[in-house]
């Protein structure tokens, strides 16, 4: 961990003070009371049945390994490869947690975005279920700095 900007250490605590405009630049994981918090998202699509694309969504740390633990995502449909913005399109079937995939805790809107919660590993499986196979952009916010985390686009080898 590397402390920049006005950024003072207390002597004898184990803790930081940052004066007001001063910034933190973690190297490495950052561990809070003891869980490893998600830096990044991997996204794995396979096919499985007719029209239906699985995206197995895994949880790294900084170096890439994989992170073990119960966390509240953000995950939508996308058109942007960036993740900016809800995709326009519908899909025609059912878009939800896979079987023995994770939790879906709620809808945000319809069949494209959700509040989820991953499977004591740290993985999430969404399945979408799509006639038209569309190139959706998978994308999932991480519970810890917000920032978005998406997939390359879908293609029709990805749907069963």
């Amino acid at each position: 961990m590397v402390a920049t900007v006005k950024n003072q250490r207390e002597q004898g605590a184990d803790k930081w003070s940052i004066a007001a405009g001063g910034k933190l630049r973690l190297d490495g994981d950052l561990v809070i009371n003891g869980v490893n918090v998600p830096r990044s998202a991997s996204f794995t699509p396979a096919a499985n049945g007719s029209n239906v694309c699985e995206v197995l969504i895994a949880l790294k740390d900084s170096l890439g390994v994989a992170v073990a633990g119960v966390f509240a995502l953000d995950v939508y449909l996308s058109d942007d490869p960036a993740g900016a913005g809800l995709t326009a399109t519908t899909a025609s079937g059912a878009v939800t947690a896979a079987t023995s995939g994770g939790t879906e805790l709620n809808a945000m809107v319809a069949k494209k975005a959700f509040r989820v919660l991953t499977k004591a590993d740290g993985t999430y499986k969404l399945s979408i279920t799509d006639s038209a196979k569309t190139a959706f952009v998978v994308c999932a916010q991480l519970p810890s700095f917000g920032k978005v985390n998406a997939s390359a686009a879908l293609v029709t080898g990805n749907y069963g």
